[in-house]
């Protein structure tokens, strides 16, 4: 995704996860789905502990900040930090759902 080989139409949200997992329990039974759920939510612990402002790991990063240098971080300065991937994690969410939807229709069609 970051060099641009891979196209981010191929990211699967909640929608597209169920339909992988359904294919492999279907496919290999119920230990390769599990196995796939738990690559899942340890890849999505790993992506919420990343300092990005409106992740867990940005409010992290907000405390580090504050203990040491022993400042609060004024609200006005949060809200500029976080509204922004408030914005980016929504747009995201959006699209991922869509392709996820898209991919759904194409299938049954």
């Amino acid at each position: 995704l970051v060099t641009g080989a891979v196209s981010p139409k191929y990211l699967a949200g909640p929608i597209g996860i169920v339909q992988v997992v359904k294919i492999s329990f279907k496919t290999y039974g119920a230990l390769e789905a599990l196995y796939w759920l738990g690559f899942i939510f340890l890849n999505l612990g790993f992506l919420n502990i990343l300092p990005i402002p409106v992740l867990d790991g940005g409010h992290i990063a907000f405390s580090l900040f504050e203990i040491i240098t022993k400042k609060r971080i004024k609200m006005k300065t949060m809200e500029r930090l976080i509204i922004p991937f408030v914005v980016l994690l929504i747009g995201g969410i959006i699209f991922i759902t869509f392709h996820d939807v898209l991919r759904i229709v194409k299938n049954y069609f």
